[in-house]
């Protein structure tokens, strides 16, 4: 009906995406394995260059404040599922505190890609990827056993 109701609708449709791209990631494989596959596909050279089909919120994070309120509530409400998500893995792994655990990997892991997307150099922007992903990893006990 507005310009307002399309950003809303957009930005539905991107965590729905993202939920997809996580199911997918996961799907047939324990929630250990899931999770490592999730944390890799994420931190990878592939999502940080695909700006098309990769994941807005390294985009849009920084213009959510900007956002008409039933969007921003709408991202607010997308983040939290999005969270919850990772969170249900990370219990079945009896990880401490899994919802603060997945608020903070998946900040760590949308801000590393903003920043290996707007670094000009090749390989520090494949650095910031390749410490964060081994940091979340590591930070989880989802390192190669």
């Amino acid at each position: 009906k507005s310009r307002d109701d399309l950003i809303t609708a957009g930005v539905g449709q991107m965590f729905k995406e993202g939920q997809v791209r996580l199911a997918r990631a996961v799907e047939g494989r324990g929630p250990r394995d899931g999770l490592i596959a999730y944390v890799d596909f994420y931190l990878s050279a592939a999502h940080r260059d695909t700006s098309q089909a990769g994941c807005p919120l390294p985009f849009l994070s920084a213009d959510a404040t900007r956002l008409p309120d039933e969007a921003r509530a709408q991202y607010a409400r997308g983040v939290a599922g999005l969270t919850a998500a990772i969170a249900q893995r990370l219990a079945a792994l009896d990880i401490a505190d899994p919802e603060g655990q997945a608020s903070s990997m998946l900040a760590e892991m949308v801000g590393a890609v903003a920043l290996a997307r707007a670094e000009p150099d090749p390989e520090r922007s494949d650095l910031i990827l390749t410490r964060s992903r081994q940091a979340v990893k590591r930070r989880l006990g989802l390192e190669a056993s």
